[in-house]
């Protein structure tokens, strides 16, 4: 059997732009790989077996999707059973179904001799999804266009991380949807930053990044005010901030014992928390 993690994922940083003709929004972002995710157990089967333990199962499953992608693409037809430790939060901005599918992708290619080139591993990651070219490098990457350039980066190693769930999960499309609104709304340019700034600030003190997530404020206006304590619950990191489209939110210390006793006060108030070194 065949062990693998599947990490979560958050976005330093997410700046989000036009929309281009294939109905996407452009996008640019600071995303991090994390040590916290779901792990999978992978392999052969006489029968196509699916579990989960842990958290909720999704109900659109991304890795029955990438089973079937890995098959279409390759001609593989070998029977797969995989058993999901699932710890990432669903509908949390962390990433976790298009981290479970390119994670699937891997194992499958490893069960079957390493078939895949990159090209085909890209194409696949593709119909993933936005986040999928990402979680094929994993590690810290600056991200455009829809998410499928990633160019990685140095990792900022040395802090702490400390992941809220508020409980309720958040969705991408009414996400963007209502961010188009909140700016036609209110005539809100978009906001314009120099890529090479933003990535070198990664090597300074995270209580000197000035990173931001677009989605942030339009969540606050429609009446997601979770955000608004969840994030005052925070101000003790160095920096803190809002991951995806929501609707984890998560804090950054330089001082680990500092991140976990935010983890403990944090763990008496909301259902989910995670403190990770990065």
């Amino acid at each position: 059997m065949l062990t693998i993690d599947s990490p979560a994922k958050v976005n330093l940083h997410l700046g989000v732009y036009e929309k281009n003709p294939d109905g996407f929004h452009r996008i640019e972002s600071i995303m991090l790989a994390l040590r916290f995710g779901d792990i999978l157990h992978v392999e052969c089967a006489v029968e196509d077996a699916l579990q989960f333990s842990g958290l909720a199962v999704p109900e659109e499953n991304s890795i029955q999707r990438a089973i079937q992608l890995f098959r279409n693409y390759t001609g593989w037809t070998e029977k797969i059973r995989i058993q999901v430790e699932k710890r990432i939060p669903i509908g949390a901005g962390l990433g976790g179904g298009s981290s479970n599918a390119i994670t699937t992708l891997k194992a499958l290619d490893h069960l079957a001799g390493s078939i895949v080139s990159p090209e085909l591993f890209r194409a696949m990651a593709e119909e993933i999804g936005s986040d999928g070219a990402f979680f094929l490098s994993g590690g810290a990457a600056w991200v455009e266009g829809r998410g499928e350039i990633c160019s990685p980066i140095p990792y900022p190693d040395g802090l702490s991380i400390v992941l809220v769930y508020p409980g309720f999960q958040s969705s991408t499309a009414s996400a963007y949807r209502w961010l188009d609104s909140y700016r036609d709304q209110n005539g809100l340019p978009f906001t314009t930053n120099d890529r090479s700034q933003l990535i070198a600030a990664l090597a300074t003190p995270p209580c000197q990044w000035h990173y931001f997530n677009d989605f942030l404020p339009v969540l606050m206006a429609y009446g997601h005010f979770a955000y608004k304590f969840l994030l005052e619950d925070l101000e003790n990191a160095d920096f803190s901030g809002l991951s995806g489209s929501g609707s984890s939110c998560f804090g950054i210390y330089q001082d680990p014992d500092q991140a976990k006793r935010s983890a403990a006060i944090l763990s008496e108030k909301w259902p989910f928390v995670v403190c990770e070194q990065l």
